[in-house]
């Protein structure tokens, strides 16, 4: 547990959170460009049965994150595709894709220098990674060799002479 002081009106009061919970709320305020003291107060303004603060804060973050992998998980990601100067686009909803040259990969890519288990992408549920499965020849994300790295959108993972841009 870590403890941070609040002033709420005129008395301070001690929160105590685990790690993990104070780290998502400085990535909550600094993406809204406000304090995490501000961030706090404006979840404990919101109406809720649940009388002690740091359950409170607690609950809310838990429930926004969970509704925020509901919505991302229905969404589909689509993955454009340059191998041997075609280029195709592959849409999906799941989580596992599977790259390599064997015909039971999620994406099949016709290319000497690719494994045939060559890289899995994952998505953790608020973010897509790229993971090197012991590749031959290995596996690059903008131009660096990677064995596991987080995606943003627009990156280049090169395998042999595959392209595959996260759109």
């Amino acid at each position: 547990m870590s403890h941070r002081s609040l002033r709420i009106g005129s008395s301070v009061t001690s929160l105590a959170l685990e790690p993990a919970f104070w780290e998502e709320v400085d990535r909550r305020s600094d993406a809204l460009g406000i304090s995490w003291q501000e961030y706090v107060r404006q979840l404990l303004d919101e109406p809720t049965q649940i009388k002690n603060r740091a359950a409170n804060i607690k609950q809310h973050l838990l429930v926004t994150l969970r509704d925020e992998k509901t919505a991302l998980s229905t969404e589909s990601e689509t993955w454009i595709i340059n191998c041997q100067d075609n280029e195709f686009e592959v849409e999906t909803h799941q989580q596992r894709i599977l790259v390599g040259r064997d015909k039971s990969n999620d994406i099949v890519i016709d290319d000497k220098q690719v494994s045939r288990k060559h890289l899995l992408f994952v998505f953790d549920d608020l973010h897509w990674w790229v993971l090197d499965l012991k590749s031959k020849n290995g596996t690059f994300l903008n131009g660096v060799e990677v064995v596991s790295k987080r995606l943003k959108r627009g990156d280049t993972v090169t395998t042999g002479e595959t392209k595959i841009i996260k759109k």
